[in-house]
């Protein structure tokens, strides 16, 4: 846990803000394995915080792994999710238009 408010001020924070998103970082599992269209999409979920649904999206973490970055994917991704844009079937489904277009070897 951080104290933002000694660390920035007491100006820096809010008295009050809607809780959006619960990002969960569990570390990767010994062997690695994750399934495939989890990792494009994320671990969606949902969290009961205060009688109230909040959305959550649980990422798998390893040593070495940039997690702010990791964070604001998430964050990025959740926000298009919410306007009705699903970034991952997007990635998805143009890979799969070009990989019908590409000649057979």
């Amino acid at each position: 846990m951080l104290n933002v408010r000694e660390m920035f001020g007491h100006m820096s924070v809010k008295t009050s803000k809607y809780l959006r998103l619960v990002v969960h970082l569990k570390p990767l599992r010994d062997d690695g394995e994750v399934d495939a269209l989890t990792r494009l999409t994320g671990d969606i979920g949902h969290r009961q915080i205060l009688d109230v649904q909040v959305p959550m999206i649980t990422i798998p973490v390893a040593s070495g792994r940039n997690i702010a970055v990791l964070v604001e994917a998430a964050v990025r991704s959740h926000a298009l999710k919410s306007k009705g844009i699903d970034p991952a079937q997007t990635f998805i489904d143009r890979q799969a238009h070009q990989l019908r277009r590409l000649p057979p070897w």
